[in-house]
């Protein structure tokens, strides 16, 4: 939950705890889960600053992951600061050079597919034997990456609440519990021996470019150990949300799947889209639900 602080008060204290000066602070327009500032400091540089929000996740990754030729954000700081309002988890990051994929050109949005396909096939050789949240893992502890899945989509003791959206009148619920019966079934089929670091939120505002690569990729709190293609039909799903034709040739292309993984990167598919749908559902959300359904049409071959 993103964390309710006086700003001017919160950037007082984190002058104080930090020892620099703020000479200049902007909040960004879009919505996050962990409140983000972004800051000029008094010699110039630039931050971004995230508090609460998995912003202890974000550290931990971001810390790991410098020891690697991967495009993320250098960890400046990182600790529990004590604000007025209570204590919350800060980070203070790098600003990324380039701008977001979302902001690119809709008809440009293409090129740089293949590129972030790229990237993500860097922190996806960082590999496990445990599977799981990424704080978990790096505690030596882990949770089953398929039936974790599977307990999402299963008809009872669902870690998703299907019962309430069993009376809904916006969706076919014959689809819907077809939809759940294939997922649950193929997931039943996937053996892991290893597990890859994921990502787990790649999309167009997690990413940034420039002219002609990728600058950087942000926002790892969701990060775990599982399939790399579970990661990819993510992205997979955004693209078919937020970009053109154009782009799903070219994410297609990229990664030049086997029939086999085909198969399976369609299965995580429609774990993301059947978990999305139910927030399209509780939401009434009849634009994105016909959206979803779409995809189900498409990987059930109806």
């Amino acid at each position: 939950m993103k964390p309710t602080l006086n700003i001017d008060n919160a950037v007082r204290i984190l002058e104080n705890t930090f020892g620099f000066k703020i000479i200049n602070h902007t909040l960004p327009t879009e919505g996050a889960d962990s409140l983000i500032i972004l800051v000029k400091l008094d010699d110039l540089t630039e931050c971004v600053i995230k508090i609460g929000g998995g912003a202890d996740v974000d550290a931990q990754v971001l810390q790991d992951l410098s020891k690697y030729d991967i495009k993320v954000p250098k960890c400046l700081y990182a600790q529990i600061v004590k604000f007025n309002e209570g204590e919350e988890f800060v980070l203070i990051m790098s600003k990324m050079e380039g701008t977001l994929l979302r902001y690119i050109d809709l008809a440009d949005r293409y090129r740089y597919i293949p590129l972030v396909i790229s990237e993500m096939h860097k922190y996806h050789a960082i590999k496990s034997t445990l599977p799981g949240k990424y704080s978990l893992v790096n505690s030596g502890k882990s949770e089953p990456f398929i039936d974790s899945l599977a307990k999402m989509f299963i008809e009872v003791d669902s870690t998703l609440d299907w019962g309430a959206v069993k009376n809904t009148n916006l969706i076919d619920l014959n689809l819907l519990s077809q939809a759940r019966q294939f997922v649950v079934e193929e997931l039943s089929k996937i053996n892991l021996d290893s597990y890859s670091l994921l990502q787990c939120d790649m999309h167009q505002s997690n990413i940034f470019v420039n002219e002609t690569k990728v600058t950087g990729i942000i926002d790892w709190t969701y990060a775990r150990y599982g399939d790399p293609l579970y990661d990819f039909a993510l992205f997979h799903f955004n693209i078919l949300k937020h970009m053109d034709e154009k782009a799903i040739l070219a994410y297609h292309g990229a990664l030049n799947l086997s029939p086999f993984d085909q198969h399976k990167e369609q299965v995580y598919l429609l774990c993301w889209v059947l978990e999305n749908l139910y927030d399209y559902i509780l939401d009434s959300d009849t634009g994105r639900i016909s959206f979803a359904l779409g995809i189900i049409n498409q990987v059930l071959g109806k």
